[in-house]
């Protein structure tokens, strides 16, 4: 069985490490898992062998080679998208013609972000949703396809949190702010989009409460406010006469 998390481990390990040359990662010192030059398919092949998917006598190949592998399906399996998950790879390129800069390939740290060696950024480099994770994996003039090692753990699915109480957690501080939050949730496996939508609604649907003063009647403060006086009343059953109302009194609004 192969190991994910160490292969994983070692891509991230390699970001922004070496420099993006095509063909280099290849033969000789090129060829160890810390060399200087990489290019897209050396990066993956490495990651697989660091895994413990392919033999470490395997020549670290080009995305043709990739595609040959999944044909004999001893090391690779095709998937189709919806099942991409931590640790599959993806190959841009039509077989047979996907050599040089006609293909590329990389692997995915979750469904939504992919690392990889590439020339854009000359190095290895993290895509997500936010920043060129589509551009990489745009098919409509390229067929992108995504494999999965063979003998890949079949990881026990985690229970997680609802983006309702995820979005709780965010309001309470727990996920930090801005790109640290964002970063944060996206490695935990949640859409950022989805968390701050339901963090904002929940911001809006917050209970407003007001304390009454002297000379205050609900329905000055239901019109103050632009509320329903029928609404205000039904907010606040402990209120037996809306006629009566005291001073100090904490009204909901909202």
């Amino acid at each position: 069985m192969g190991n994910i998390e160490k292969m994983m481990k070692y891509a991230e390990s390699r970001w922004h490490k070496p420099r993006y040359v095509m063909g280099g990662g290849r033969i000789g010192k090129e060829a160890s898992y810390d060399s200087d030059t990489e290019d897209c398919s050396s990066f993956t092949f490495k990651c697989g062998k660091v895994g413990g998917f392919i033999p470490e006598s395997m020549y670290n190949g080009s995305t043709e080679d990739l595609f040959k592998l999944a044909r004999q399906g001893k090391y690779l399996k095709e998937i189709p998208y919806s099942e991409v998950r931590r640790g599959d790879i993806f190959v841009k390129g039509r077989e047979g013609g996907s050599g040089g800069a006609y293909g590329h390939t990389g692997l995915f740290t979750r469904k939504g972000e992919i690392i990889h060696c590439n020339y854009g950024n000359g190095t290895v480099t993290t895509n997500n949703e936010n920043e060129g994770y589509w551009y990489y994996l745009d098919s409509k003039k390229v067929p992108v396809r995504f494999f999965r090692w063979v003998g890949a753990v079949e990881d026990k699915p985690k229970t997680k949190k609802s983006i309702s109480d995820i979005a709780k957690e965010v309001i309470a501080g727990k996920w930090g702010v801005g790109a640290d939050r964002q970063a944060r949730l996206q490695r935990a496996g949640y859409s950022y989009k989805d968390v701050q939508d339901e963090v904002n609604r929940q911001l809006r649907e917050k209970p407003v409460y007001y304390t009454v003063k002297a000379g205050d009647t609900l329905s000055a403060i239901a019109k103050n406010y632009k509320v329903d006086l029928k609404d205000l009343i039904g907010r606040n059953p402990q209120i037996k006469n809306p006629n009566v109302i005291n001073i100090g009194q904490k009204i909901r609004i909202k």
